[in-house]
């Protein structure tokens, strides 16, 4: 060993052994610890305690992440067989979220009320893959009214939760995610997991005003058709979109259309089975297709289920000239009940009449309890000209529920 390493060896050993027997004091209270002189302190040392990141205020404060590899035992001295033992009480974080928050999204509070007293509440999980075992406890705190939870990922395997109105008892579930996807660890028997949807869609091109969680058309020679300018084209399918939740879904629109005219004209129901269904919903003020003898307007729904059964409805208004109508029938069905405005030109079997002058009247074709054949993933609705030049649908619904 040259004689510099052996000095330096020396010094290290009396460094070491100093260090061991020596008392380090403070004349101000506070003893700070730093990587080097020009630095912040990462630890301090006061009358309160230990602070790591932070001036503490207690015998161990910690600002920000810790790792503890072994075991933490919190308020006994004795070591237990877990990873986690207290003994004594644990407090959460807790929030409320009412119908005034809604929609909201869940973030740091692990237990949430809910208070649905003024109205339903909308509820979006966080992205799972940045929450991995996060656990949420929800409670409603009322009777009345309805909780939607949704998720970018599914929830056991299902688009949305919901927890309903209840007469016997308020309602609760606890959510966990596992990096993937969130699991239902526990719930009350009257909450529903279901994939199934609301949805409803503008063919406007020309929409002036934000529609909530409502899907529109955008295909190119619609939106560029103006005018005495024809429209043919077969649109790519639009994803639609659970009104409820907000979520877009795999279930799918497009139109196959061959029709004369689009405009600039249109109107938006102040009566009727349109107002109550589409009123507060679509927009209709703007444009709408209308066609001559020869032409047609297909409305296709794509990525529906026969273990299933749906609503359908289109609505038809050019806000003037009764004498211009369309036949509206429903296709590719097992079986459906027509359930379209009475006051139509015509009801019958799978198809209804609408005539153009129908703001006030508000008339609407619509179909319940459809069911389609084994193997079958579409519905279709075929709009042909009656008499004039007739209005062609811009407004549409479809609800999915189970059988």
């Amino acid at each position: 060993m040259t004689k510099k390493y052996y000095f330096f060896h020396l010094l290290c050993v009396f460094i070491l052994t100093f260090s061991a027997h020596t008392d380090i004091k403070s004349t101000s209270n506070v003893i700070l610890f730093k990587p080097n002189a020009n630095s912040s302190e990462v630890m301090i040392l006061n009358e309160h305690g230990l602070g790591i990141g932070v001036s503490p205020s207690s015998n161990l404060h910690v600002a920000g992440n810790a790792i503890v590899t072994g075991q933490l035992n919190v308020g006994s001295n004795s070591l237990s067989s877990s990873n986690l033992a207290v003994s004594g009480t644990i407090g959460y974080s807790l929030s409320t979220v009412t119908y005034a928050d809604s929609p909201y999204t869940l973030g740091h509070s692990s237990t949430v009320l809910l208070d649905t007293s003024s109205g339903n509440i909308v509820l979006t999980l966080p992205y799972a893959g940045n929450v991995s075992g996060r656990i949420y406890t929800l409670k409603k705190t009322n009777l009345s009214g309805k909780v939607i939870i949704s998720s970018d990922n599914l929830i056991d395997n299902e688009y949305k939760l919901i927890m309903t109105e209840n007469v016997s008892g308020f309602t609760n579930a606890q959510i966990m995610s596992n990096g993937i996807d969130w699991f239902v660890l526990s719930m009350s028997d009257n909450i529903q997991l279901t994939s199934n949807f609301e949805a409803f869609y503008d063919m406007h091109s020309d929409f002036t005003t934000t529609e909530e969680n409502v899907a529109r058309e955008s295909d190119p020679v619609i939106a560029a058709a103006s005018s005495f300018n024809s429209v043919v084209t077969v649109t790519a399918p639009v994803n639609l979109i659970d009104y409820t939740s907000g979520k877009v879904i795999d279930s799918s629109i497009n139109f196959d259309i061959d029709a004369t005219q689009y405009t600039l004209n249109g109107a938006d129901p102040t009566g009727g089975d349109a107002l109550a269904l589409f009123g507060s919903k679509i927009d209709m003020s703007g444009g709408y297709i209308y066609g001559d003898p020869g032409d047609y307007f297909d409305a296709i729904f794509n990525g529906l289920s026969s273990d299933k059964q749906y609503s359908i409805a289109a609505y038809v208004n050019r806000g003037s000239d009764a004498s211009r109508i369309c036949q509206i029938e429903l296709f590719d069905m097992l079986s459906a009940t027509n359930s379209s405005s009475a006051g139509a030109v015509a009801v019958s079997g799978n198809y209804v009449q609408i005539d153009a002058d129908n703001t006030s009247d508000g008339h609407i074709g619509r179909w319940d309890n459809i069911l389609l054949p084994a193997g079958n993933t579409t519905l279709r609705l075929k709009v042909t000209r009656i008499a004039g030049s007739a209005t062609f649908p811009t407004a549409f619904y479809i609800k999915e529920y189970d059988l």
